[in-house]
């Protein structure tokens, strides 16, 4: 069996929920893209269609560049999938996870450079605007139909491979007091002012203050966006760090008693320190939606497809789980799964709130804002 990830994982894919500006570049450089096309007869390009079956094992060749953060990955997937592919190759870079601007003007303005992309529901979402998504289904996907429903809803643009939803975690033997909702984090900051620890992303930390506050964490209006961030600015002063990676660090070593942060994370994070409590707040969570997509303009769509099919093939699937921690979107491979990773920190919650793209003004606004509270 794989070895077992319970670490902090988040460094790998901050990018992912990071900058609002970072969006902003993708979206830009992707609607340009489309709107483009033929310059020549300056028509929009047509949507790629989406490919009618399965290619067959012996049509499976080249060598596909996959962009995914180091070590997302079951340590064993490559190798099994070069040894029932003989003729393929998966070269995994992280050159352009740098930044969210990175990514965004490699695949816009260079759409070859790659041929698979992990990505949020937020990059899916531009990427599609700008045409660069090869659709897929399960005829030419087949293993597609081991990813829950509600997943496939959320993350229709490839193969959705996991989530992460904001939580509240904090240490039970320094806290005394249970913390179930956004409202207690915000009442009981001030008591242990200096040893509390906040998500740094700019629309993630937007995000759960648009919530705390009652509005949907997706708004545009800039009247609820003013009142999320006169709470973040609330909050600050108690605030130890605004962090974007290793959150749960904190509480592990006692120099933090709360945090928001990610699930994956801080669930991680319980399994090896039972003073660690993660809680889904009442008041709602958001979440963001991960996956794998086929670049519309790969040369090689067979090595692609059948990529994306292999990784989510139970054996395989429980390979990636095991290794990283990560919150599963299939429950089919969970017979392999360490029971550790199976909790119920690991799951989806009803209530949560899926994080999405909010146009170019929302990303204006957003970005203002956060601006807003790092000088406040």
């Amino acid at each position: 069996m794989a070895p077992h990830f319970y670490g902090t994982p988040v460094n790998r894919r901050a990018v992912l929920r990071g900058s609002t500006l970072g969006a902003l570049g993708l979206f830009a450089g992707g609607a340009a893209l489309s709107a483009c096309g033929n310059s020549a007869q300056n028509v929009a390009a047509p949507a790629p269609a989406t490919p009618a079956a399965a290619p067959a094992a012996a049509d499976v060749k080249g060598t596909a560049t996959y962009l995914n953060y180091p070590g997302w990955i079951g340590p064993n997937t490559v190798a099994d999938f070069e040894k029932q592919y003989p003729g393929a190759q998966i070269k995994q870079t992280a050159s352009g996870f740098e930044s969210s601007v990175g990514v965004a003007g490699t695949i816009a303005q260079n759409p070859k450079e790659y041929d698979l992309v992990y990505v949020s529901r937020v990059m899916a979402q531009q990427m599609e605007a700008g045409q660069l998504i090869l659709p897929i289904d399960e005829k030419s996907v087949p293993s597609l139909s081991n990813v829950e429903p509600k997943m496939r809803e959320l993350f229709p643009f490839g193969v959705c491979i996991d989530t992460a939803v904001s939580c509240i975690a904090y240490r039970k033997d320094l806290v005394d007091e249970p913390l179930t909702s956004w409202a207690d984090f915000w009442r009981v900051a001030p008591k242990y002012s200096g040893k509390v620890t906040f998500i740094g992303n700019d629309t993630s930390a937007i995000g759960v203050a648009l919530m705390y506050s009652g509005f949907d964490p997706n708004s545009n209006d800039q009247g609820e966006l003013d009142k999320a961030k006169a709470a973040l600015l609330q909050l600050k002063p108690h605030i130890q760090a605004f962090k974007v990676s290793d959150l749960a660090k904190g509480l592990q070593e006692g120099s933090a008693v709360m945090s928001s942060g990610w699930s994956y994370e801080m669930a991680a994070a319980a399994i090896t320190d039972p003073n660690i409590a993660v809680v889904y707040p009442t008041d709602g969570s958001l979440a963001s939606i991960e996956g794998v997509v086929a670049v519309a303009q790969t040369d090689v769509p067979n090595v692609a497809l059948a990529w994306l099919d292999f990784i989510m093939q139970p054996e395989q699937y429980a390979d990636f789980v095991n290794a990283t921690s990560a919150a599963r979107t299939s429950t089919a491979a969970d017979s392999m799964i360490n029971k550790d990773l199976l909790t119920p920190a690991f799951d989806y919650p009803d209530n949560a709130i899926v994080q999405n793209f909010t146009g170019a003004e929302g990303v204006k606004q957003r970005s203002r804002v956060w601006a807003e509270v790092q000088a406040g």
